[in-house]
């Protein structure tokens, strides 16, 4: 395994969503499963199917609709260059890797590293090896 993949670059926390390497193919990968729609380069639409899977893992869509934020924008990821899924919606998406034990938060960084169930998971539900 290489060394990068410990790196910032590769995964890390973006304020409160997923970003990196990491982020930018998780993102990649809901675009081509359509449960998200790219709008523009700083929006996402979430689509029915994307909604029925965040349902399905616990996540109350209509919840995320009331914040006062934006719900499912793209975040132009720094090392990147490519959008990540920001928003109330990558918050929650977030919130439930690190509540599914995918991922865990590096002391004193942002740095994320994908747990070896995560890379497992991830591989089964997104076809992604990480």
């Amino acid at each position: 395994m290489s060394s990068w993949k410990g790196d910032i670059k590769y995964c890390r926390s973006c304020y409160d969503h997923l970003a990196g390497y990491v982020g930018v193919k998780i993102t990649d990968q809901l675009v081509d499963l359509h449960y998200l729609i790219r709008r523009d380069e700083k929006d996402f639409e979430l689509t029915d199917r994307g909604a029925q899977f965040l349902k399905e893992n616990g996540i109350d869509v209509s919840e995320l609709r009331k914040k006062k934020r934006s719900f499912s924008r793209g975040c132009i990821d720094g090392s990147e260059k490519e959008p990540h899924l920001a928003g109330s919606v990558g918050a929650a998406f977030l919130e439930w890797m690190f509540r599914k034990g995918w991922i865990e938060r590096s002391r004193n960084s942002r740095v994320i590293h994908l747990t070896a169930l995560g890379k497992q998971e991830i591989a089964e539900v997104w076809k992604l090896q990480f």
